[in-house]
């Protein structure tokens, strides 16, 4: 999750929870807000393909950064991409969707 990365530079950031296993991603919000970590800073969002589209396209939305299968992965950067967030390294590594080492598109 790259929410240490967003939030020490000043940002928010909204997790799309993964559609087969969202419990995960509550219990990690339910962690940070416990930990003290100010309600708003880290957002959730649990939805479909389509509308997880919304986020990737969105103009308030400066970064997207996934961690996943290597086929939805190439559709995330291709939108995001698409819509002048053009993917850059992370930790020196270029991104690669469905490898564990996450990459921001910016």
């Amino acid at each position: 999750m790259d929410d240490p990365l967003c939030i020490t530079t000043g940002n928010t950031f909204v997790l799309k929870a993964a559609s087969m296993t969202p419990m995960t991603a509550i219990r990690m919000l339910e962690l940070l807000i416990e930990a003290g970590l100010p309600k708003g800073v880290v957002n959730l969002v649990t939805c479909s393909r389509n509308e997880a589209e919304i986020l990737l396209t969105h103009p308030d939305v400066n970064g997207v950064s996934f961690v996943g299968s290597t086929s939805t992965g190439r559709q995330v950067y291709k939108t995001a991409a698409a819509h002048g967030r053009g993917s850059s390294p992370l930790r020196g590594q270029e991104p690669r969707p469905g490898a564990k080492g996450r990459g921001p598109a910016q």
